[in-house]
């Protein structure tokens, strides 16, 4: 549907504005639509208000049900919008002829079929609606009746005004109400303190948060002298201040200043006091404002940030590091002290510059992209290590931090830059550097000379332009004895012709050398030199010819170190560094750095020498062992035949000497069997006697045999389960009540088994035949220890007392006389022989009454064949 100029925002604000729509019906508008019905002889009459989407009866006369209640109908019901798009007196005689309103519905839903309609305006013009009647019939609309309708239409819109001006000054009235509401409010709220006067100083409006500030009422200071209230009253003074300041206002003035204020008793506070004139249309002063507004704390405030910025202006002066404010073309915007003592430059001097200007060419870029991520906030700050060109022209190491600086609209207003001078920790690394490349050079061949000519060229290029080290040694004089020379060992310089030329001057006599300067000093004395700044005279001195000083000149030479050559605390030779003019001259730090050099150096020569010292050793060691080989070879052969003569002779002396002891035996057998019964008791006792030594001394030669043998068997190893091998023991040597036991299973080994067997056979009779008690208790255990087995051989007899645990283990040592125990004292001789002979060891734990127990290892592979 048609609806141009409906929806205009200023039409339906016009029509808002009025108050009218979906407003309940009113008695002026009514008598107007029933007026028009009367005199223009039609059914209907209405007062229409046309929105974009219906048309609401403000009044209606003669609508049908249920039009009528409802009071509004959609547009597609509506003549009365084309009143309001055409702005003009709409007529039509039959609607169902008339193309505009043919298919309009309130034909049909309301009867409409003759229509007269005028427009209706606001005072401002905007058409909001229209005053329209209505016919069920086709009907003839006269000139007469449109004037008759337009003159009450006039007088709708006349109404239609009165309404409006009514729901304005309403309106206007509501928002001055408010206004003053809000303002006694605002003023009662503010933290200023405000009031009003007369102009001869009599106050009648005090706002709440003066009265509150001092705990008053307003009787206490309305209508009464401004400069006699509480607040001003402490002070004389203050009062002459204000009522001066009063009359001059009263005159138009303005005027402010700030001025203590009492609150109550010994509480004072400091207020920026402004009093201010109000003029009435005539231009004369009517009122004075006066304002107060507590500036205690912004006086602290104020104080507090003076003394921070005199903070921040010594901390900026005096700091350790730079500090800079740079300028986002990189210009200096302002600088400390210490920043102009790093780059070398006055702060006026920067200031004419840019950080880019100073700045070492491979480090800018890198700079210059930190900075733009910077300002593009995709970091906040950043860090970096880079140089800067000192005024002299030397390269400053440097480390920067920089942020950014916003205004307070968040732009990038300048860049704060931090820079710490990391020249002595740069100069320090690359030192490391040097020293840790040359001590692996040095380091990387025992033969120094060509490791020391690597090193001086790696120095020259880092820390010199010239550079030899030089030792002392025996040279030749004309075919005459040997004369100490300094000889250069290692020599390198820049690429110069100059350099080239003093490079072949011949090795220096060393008596030849001054001792009170130069090298011949260092030498005398091994002490360093350093000379920073090489004068003429310098030159002079030090040459040889005048060959020689015209090389040194045209080198210029500009600072130069001498440094000793020290080896275990003896000056063996010289080490020289030289710069020229256009290098930095040397210092301190450079002579520390140097003479740790030069001990390297000279270490790497000790070291040699000791070397070489060392394969000399190592040649006349050889030749020794050579020589201790032979003689154990001789030795062993030795050894070997006097063992074989010792078996020999051990066999020969058993066989012999047993042989008259079995003589002798018999014989006293034969004497007691023939005549014994003719000899007296004694005599038989003597022979009993007789028989038993002769026993006695058989069981001696059979027991040095074989302690003899004891670490010379010469079996082959196999497995032996030495659990069954005690038990087999133990039958044959254990009779009861006496028993062996065997706790827990004891180990298979791979050894030789008869000296093992040995071992134990010997210790488990030695507990038998030295126990008190004939039914005592032996007990074998076994656990392993390394590569080693632990056997324990632990009985309950009578013990042995410490003093005696190392004499049992002695040959032919006994503890009780053999009447009373028979034995050799070879025993455990021999057991201590045969387990020391594989490499085991045997002790005794024991103490008098409480038992013995006999521990031994024993390997679990065999040593090599014993006696080889």
């Amino acid at each position: 549907m048609e609806t141009n100029g409906l929806d205009s925002s200023t039409r339906l604000h016009a029509l808002e504005e009025t108050g009218l729509l979906d407003s309940k019906s009113e008695r002026a508008f009514d008598r107007l639509t029933e007026l028009a019905r009367r005199l223009l002889h039609v059914p209907v009459a209405l007062v229409s208000l046309v929105t974009d989407e219906r048309q609401f009866f403000k009044s209606s006369a003669g609508l049908a049900e249920p039009w009528a209640t409802q009071r509004q109908t959609p547009l597609s019901h509506s003549f009365c919008q084309h009143v309001v798009t055409g702005d003009a007196p709409l007529c039509i005689n039959n609607a169902h002829e008339d193309p505009l309103v043919a298919d309009n519905r309130a034909i049909t839903d309301l009867d409409v079929v003759a229509y007269l309609g005028v427009p209706l305006h606001t005072p401002e013009d905007e058409v909001i609606g229209s005053l329209c009647v209505i016919d069920a019939k086709p009907r003839q609309w006269s000139n007469e009746e449109l004037t008759t309708l337009t003159d009450l239409a006039a007088i709708v819109e006349s109404e239609i005004a009165l309404r409006v001006h009514l729901a304005q000054r309403t309106e206007a009235e509501y928002a001055l109400q408010q206004s003053e509401q809000r303002l006694r409010s605002v003023i009662d709220n503010l933290f200023s303190f405000v009031g009003l006067m007369t102009p001869d100083g009599t106050l009648i409006e005090a706002n709440q948060t003066a009265l509150q500030a001092a705990s008053l009422q307003p009787e206490d200071v309305l209508g009464k002298p401004f400069v006699d209230t509480y607040w001003w009253s402490y002070s004389p003074a203050i009062q002459a201040q204000l009522r001066d300041a009063i009359a001059r206002v009263a005159q138009g003035e303005s005027l402010r200043y700030d001025v203590p204020v009492r609150l109550g008793d010994d509480h004072y506070i400091e207020i920026d006091f402004m009093l201010a004139p109000i003029f009435d249309e005539e231009g004369n002063v009517s009122h004075l404002v006066p304002s107060g507004l507590d500036i205690t704390q912004r006086k602290a405030t104020e104080a507090a940030l003076r003394a921070s910025e005199a903070s921040f202006r010594s901390t900026f002066e005096n700091a350790a590091v730079g500090i800079a404010h740079v300028g986002l073309d990189g210009t200096w915007l302002r600088v400390n002290q210490r920043l102009c003592e790093i780059v070398g430059y006055t702060a006026e001097e920067l200031f004419k510059q840019t950080f880019q200007e100073i700045t070492h060419p491979a480090d800018l870029t890198n700079d210059l992209q930190h900075m733009h991520a910077l300002l593009r906030q995709e970091i906040d700050r950043y860090q970096m290590e880079k140089r800067y060109f000192h005024k002299d022209g030397s390269v400053v190491w440097v480390n920067l931090t920089v942020t950014v600086q916003h205004d307070e609209e968040g732009q990038a207003h300048h860049f704060i830059s931090i820079i710490e001078d990391i020249s002595a920790r740069k100069t320090a690394e690359e030192r490391l550097t040097l020293l840790a490349k040359a001590s692996a050079i040095l380091a990387s061949s025992i033969e120094y000379t060509d490791n020391l000519q690597q090193v001086a060229q790696f120095i020259v290029t880092t820390f010199a332009d010239w550079c030899v080290a030089e030792l002392v040694t025996q040279g030749s004089n004309n075919g005459t004895a040997p004369t100490p020379v300094l000889q250069p060992i290692a020599l390198a310089h820049k690429e110069d012709e100059n350099f080239a030329r003093l490079a072949t001057v011949r090795p220096q006599v060393v008596s030849q050398l001054q001792t009170h300067r130069g090298r011949g000093k260092v030498l005398a004395t091994g002490e360093s030199i350093l000379i920073a700044h090489l004068t003429d005279d310098d030159l002079v001195k030090a040459a040889r010819s005048q060959e020689h000083l015209t090389i040194l000149r045209e080198v210029q030479s500009a600072s130069t170190m001498i440094l000793p050559l020290r080896i275990r605390g003896v000056t063996v030779g010289t080490f020289t560094l030289v710069r020229t003019q256009a290098s930095r001259p040397y210092d301190e730090t450079d002579l520390h750095f140097a003479e740790e050099l030069a001990d390297r150096i000279a270490l790497a020569i000790d070291n040699l020498q000791l070397y070489r010292d060392a394969r000399r050793a190592e040649a006349g060691l050889r030749a020794l062992n050579e020589t201790l080989e032979q003689q154990v070879t001789d030795r062993t052969e030795e050894l070997q035949l006097r063992n074989q003569e010792l078996d020999h002779f051990t066999y020969v002396a058993s066989h012999d000497l047993r042989a008259p002891l079995r003589a002798i035996d018999n014989l006293a057998t034969w004497i007691a069997e023939d005549a014994g019964h003719l000899l007296p008791d004694d005599s038989l006792a003597h022979l009993d006697k007789l028989r038993d030594r002769a026993a006695r001394m058989d069981k001696l030669l059979t027991d040095l045999l074989a302690y003899s043998r004891a670490d010379r068997y010469k079996g082959e190893p196999e497995w032996v389960d030495t659990d069954q091998l005690v038990r087999n023991i133990g039958e044959l040597l254990v009779a009861p009540p006496f028993v062996l036991r065997i706790p827990q299973p004891l180990p298979t080994l791979f050894t030789l088994a008869v000296p093992l067997e040995t071992v134990l056979l010997n210790l488990i009779a030695n507990a038998i035949k030295h126990h008190h008690r004939a039914d005592g208790t032996i007990t074998l255990t076994a656990q392993q220890a390394a590569d080693m087995v632990e056997f324990a051989v632990q009985d309950d007899g009578p013990g042995i007392a410490p003093i005696y645990h190392t004499r049992i283990f002695e040959i032919y040592k006994t503890l009780q006389p053999r009447d009373k125990v028979e034995g050799s004292g070879i025993g455990l001789s021999i057991v201590k022989k045969i387990v020391e002979s594989q490499g085991g060891e045997i002790r005794i734990e024991s103490a008098e009454g409480a038992g013995a127990t006999f521990r031994f290892t024993w390997p679990n592979q065999p040593q090599s064949p014993m006696n080889s």
